[in-house]
């Protein structure tokens, strides 16, 4: 008898913290609200990833070719163009994080959060530290420009790459068991969370 009493009573408890949990479509709102300030920075980090890889690809192409003063000129304007667009990727990741940091916990549980902050915190080391020496790298003028240089870039690049796909393990393996703790699906054009450039 008494043990009937012990498994209703813990039936009940059950019954109990599992209505109190979220629903599905909170939760997905809440992942929404996780994946909206990452995908903006993932997509000014693309724009100005793109800029530098064009930019490589023009001194390799115009190597060999004699530059005028319109080429100068023209050159000029592809690192102004990389400045800002690595200004609006560096002023995205402060906005996101600031946007992250202000959410609320869901479900008493910040992991999925301190995950996609950390990630940020991340992107935020590397433009202090190996963006910048990337684009120096890249200004250096054709004629100056050595296979040590190209090495460099590489070298960088296996750097960053290496530095935000350990945080990108990490949240994606969270946001995976988010979703399967709060039983929806991952939709996936809603996440656009790729190998990192």
């Amino acid at each position: 008898m008494l043990k009937h009493v012990l498994k209703i009573s813990l039936l009940t408890v059950l019954m109990i913290i599992t209505s109190c949990k979220p629903s599905p479509q909170k939760a997905e709102n809440y992942f929404d609200d996780i994946i909206t300030p990452l995908e903006k920075v993932f997509d000014l980090e693309e724009e100005f990833i793109l800029l530098i890889n064009n930019q490589m690809d023009e001194s390799v192409n115009d190597s060999s070719a004699v530059i005028s003063k319109t080429d100068t000129s023209s050159f000029a304007s592809d690192f102004k163009k990389i400045d800002l667009a690595f200004s609006n990727f560096q002023i995205q990741v402060a906005i996101s994080k600031n946007k992250l940091e202000s959410l609320p916990d869901f479900d008493k549980n910040d992991d999925l959060k301190m995950a996609a902050i950390d990630l940020l915190d991340e992107y935020s080391e590397v433009c202090n530290n190996e963006y910048p020496e990337l684009i120096k790298t890249a200004k250096i003028p054709d004629g100056n420009y050595s296979i040590e240089d190209d090495d460099k870039i590489l070298e960088l690049t296996e750097k960053i790459d290496n530095k935000i796909q350990e945080k990108l393990s990490i949240l994606t393996k969270e946001l995976k068991l988010f979703a399967n703790n709060y039983n929806f699906e991952i939709q996936n054009d809603s996440l656009k969370i790729n190998e990192p450039k």
